[in-house]
């Protein structure tokens, strides 16, 4: 919004990267919002994390591998953090995690590097969207898939 002189006023940062309370809602309450070190331990963690996984804001901020499951598709997701650590933004990425309840979800990682003033990175900041519907949907229709082509074989 633009203010006296013509400047226009910044919204309050709610999140990780100054991220609007806008871009949260925007997100929705499938996503949370994170932020961790160069070692890969979670440092913020938004609310919304609570409805996505079950974990407290403050419970969550352990290793980020505490919560990889042993799907064959987290080790690309190690890999992808990996080289943002080490200053390489990646493209977005699936990961299978745990509920705090049981039971798994599929998330879908958007992240960055985190510089600081000289330059070095000092963490990955990102946002983490629930899409286990989506990747149990196509699942269940490539399944479907190779199941008819197996009947016709």
């Amino acid at each position: 919004m633009p203010a006296r002189g013509g400047k226009k006023l910044r919204s309050k940062p709610e999140g990780p990267a100054g991220f609007s309370a806008g871009l949260l809602r925007a997100f929705g309450q499938d996503s949370f919002f994170y932020r961790h070190d160069g070692k890969g331990v979670f440092t913020h963690v938004s609310p919304s994390v609570r409805g996505v996984l079950g974990y407290g804001a403050g419970d969550f901020l352990k290793h980020y591998t505490r919560y990889l499951t042993s799907d064959p598709v987290n080790k690309e997701a190690r890999r992808h953090t990996a080289l943002s650590i080490k200053g390489k933004k990646q493209r977005p990425y699936l990961l299978e995690v745990f509920h705090a309840r049981g039971g798994t979800r599929w998330l879908e990682v958007m992240e960055a590097p985190v510089r600081d003033r000289s330059g070095a990175v000092s963490g990955v900041e990102g946002v983490a969207r629930d899409v286990t519907a989506r990747v149990k949907a196509e699942r269940a229709l490539e399944e479907k898939k190779l199941g008819k082509v197996g009947g016709f074989v």
